[in-house]
């Protein structure tokens, strides 16, 4: 095993560092580790490998309003947020940047028995269709996103099997996730944040067009859903599956608040069955249309 360990604080009398980890096809034999302050107030650049963020004495502050690019073009890069004391949460302020190929793997590996949430402030962007931005819990630690997630990548959130049970907290957006939004192996996306869902000329063209497919756990208690309507939006005639949840379960009966549902349509979360949350159209009141028919017969027979 290879691994370059920084014991002391690094603070922002740097103006960013560049790592490089090559040639190293298993993630996690070689990696950077870090186990005090960071305060970067650069771009931290990271070329395929892994770094893990191990707060024994300090929790980290991984960026300090600056950028952590990630330019790996072949590979996976893997951020592990391993913690050895039960010092409190940790936040990071970064931005990132996802690599056009590879994925791009947080792994909140625990270290002791205190549950601790790892609170992510920046916004993720960029990224490739053909590669996952992917929240692994492993621990019974929580990831808090707090920024806005909008990137070309799959979005897979994951438990292994075996493992206590960590939450992938969403409190601020998820815009996008070209690639689609999976959540699987007990995986669990909860949280207080916004979920955009977008119609375009008709067509559902968020998640690269598929519903969220949850094989997990789907909270939406606390969740708030804003559906935007691009080039006119909803046909008038389509049903559009926001999330199924077929092979998983939801949690919650409706979403704390909804914004944007265009006229006539509502959203719906035991719909197909109690399989999916759907954008529907509301339906006619039962006999209504008969009584439309009977009405027209009444007004022509006064005309003859």
């Amino acid at each position: 095993t290879r691994r370059l360990t920084f014991n002391r604080a690094l603070t922002d009398s740097m103006a960013g560092l560049n790592v490089t980890i090559n040639n190293e096809s298993n993630v996690n034999r070689e990696s950077i580790r870090f186990r005090d302050q960071l305060d970067w107030s650069g771009s931290t650049t990271i070329e395929r490998g892994a770094v893990e963020l191990q707060g024994s004495r300090v929790d980290p502050t991984f960026g300090n309003n600056g950028s952590l690019v990630i330019t790996a073009t072949a590979g996976d890069t893997t951020l592990r947020m391993n913690r050895n004391s039960a010092a409190g949460d940790a936040t990071s302020d970064n931005d990132y940047q996802l690599g056009t190929a590879g994925d791009t793997r947080f792994f909140a590996s625990g270290g002791n028995a205190t549950t601790e949430t790892w609170t992510l402030l920046g916004d993720f962007t960029a990224g490739s269709t053909t590669a996952d931005l992917s929240f692994d819990m492993s621990a019974s630690d929580n990831i808090r996103i707090a920024g806005t997630i909008d990137v070309s990548s799959r979005l897979v959130i994951q438990t292994p099997a075996g493992s206590t049970l960590g939450e992938v907290l969403l409190d601020g957006r998820l815009s996008e996730a070209a690639g689609g939004v999976l959540i699987q192996n007990n995986g669990t996306l909860s949280g207080s944040g916004d979920l955009e869902f977008r119609v375009d000329n008709g067509f559902a063209t968020s998640f690269g067009g598929a519903p969220i497919d949850v094989e997990g756990t789907l909270d939406i208690t606390a969740m708030t859903l804003d559906i935007v309507e691009l080039n006119g939006g909803v046909d008038g005639l389509s049903t559009y599956v926001i999330a199924d949840y077929t092979n998983g379960q939801l949690v919650g009966t409706s979403f704390a608040a909804v914004n944007g549902t265009p006229a006539g349509y509502r959203v719906r979360t035991d719909a197909n069955g109690g399989t999916q949350v759907v954008l529907e159209l509301v339906p006619e009141p039962p006999g209504l249309s008969m009584w439309v028919v009977i009405l027209l017969m009444a007004v022509a027979r006064r005309k003859k």
